[in-house]
């Protein structure tokens, strides 16, 4: 095994160490479909969503969902929009965002 994926592997077991796992059950994937076929999501995006639901998450940050997507009490956001969602903002204690990194012209 190379040292590249001995080092992913132990990034991967360290977040499920900290984080709470979450399966993807028949009733997340029944879900993700009609998610997927109703709001014209891709269906892996639409599996994290359901998951999300099925774990009860409020906040699911994303790029490349629509920000503001709201389903059954998950809401999406950007957290690199311009605007912070008042959750995200308030699970960061309210810290000021910082100005994007620019290059030196």
């Amino acid at each position: 095994m190379s040292n590249m994926r001995i080092t992913q592997l132990r990034q991967a077991l360290t977040w499920r160490d900290a984080y709470a796992v979450s399966d993807t059950s028949a009733t997340v994937m029944v879900n993700a479909v009609d998610l997927s076929t109703d709001h014209h999501l891709k269906v892996w995006d639409a599996v994290m969503l359901s998951v999300a639901a099925e774990s009860d998450c409020r906040l699911l940050l994303s790029e490349d969902l629509q920000d503001g997507f709201t389903w059954r009490g998950v809401s999406v956001t950007n957290p690199f929009g311009s605007k912070r969602h008042a959750l995200l903002n308030a699970l960061l204690g309210g810290a000021a965002r910082e100005p994007p990194d620019t290059e030196p012209m």
